[in-house]
């Protein structure tokens, strides 16, 4: 018997969506509970929302809380999370810098006015920066298999990562920052098109498409 899995978070993408597409792309038996925010954060052990609940075999439930704990405990799982401890560590790393990118973008997106133009400079410069090294890393490791972060094949970081430039693509953001979200999408391109071609991820944005698209304005 395999474990089964629960994701409490509220009814669109936000900070829910790659775990999401981890437990999609695994094939996992999982079911989503998607509530109102409310009633979600009273499910949580921190009072803090996406939950992962596992229902393992032996009667027992596993519960972890905060986003990126849940992605990094399903990545190991899943085997989404490199072949050896150092491409685990790479991986650990090209995350943590998606988060600079992240904090900036969600602030730009849901924040007054005055600090919208903050996060506006601070976006433009943590894109430019994460363009220019990311880039490069890609371009080493393009093989006839595809362009992946570490190795040959989908690991957490390329499915963060598409899904992050994913939500910079959102009307939200680029009717304000056309230019430099077009030139980041084109240093990833190579990424971002292995990924889509994969067919379990293919599945996944089938499934998950309206969800995505209905991100709140």
């Amino acid at each position: 018997m395999t474990p089964t899995y629960e994701l409490i978070y509220v009814p669109f993408s936000g900070f829910g969506e790659i775990s999401r597409a981890m437990l999609d792309y695994a094939g996992a038996d999982w079911k989503a509970i998607d509530l109102p925010l409310a009633e979600a954060t009273k499910l949580s052990p921190y009072g803090r929302v996406p939950v992962l609940r596992v229902n393992k075999p032996d009667g027992t439930v596993f519960t972890v809380s905060e986003s990126r704990a849940i992605e990094r405990y399903l990545a190991k799982q899943f085997g989404l999370y490199g072949s050896s401890d150092e491409e685990a560590a790479l991986i650990d790393a090209y995350v943590s810098q998606w988060d600079d990118v992240r904090k900036y973008l969600f602030a730009y997106m849901h924040s007054s006015e005055a600090i919208k133009e903050e996060a506006a400079a601070r976006l433009d410069k943590e894109l430019a920066h994460l363009s220019e090294k990311h880039s490069s890393i890609l371009t080493a490791n393009t093989t006839e298999q595809g362009t992946h972060y570490v190795g040959n094949k989908v690991t957490w970081a390329d499915i963060s990562a598409y899904l992050d430039l994913e939500l910079l693509n959102h009307p939200m953001v680029t009717k304000g920052k056309a230019e430099a979200i077009r030139a980041i999408s084109q240093k990833f391109e190579p990424l971002t098109q292995t990924v889509v071609k994969d067919p379990k991820f293919v599945h996944y944005l089938k499934e998950s498409k309206a969800r995505r698209e209905s991100y709140p304005r």
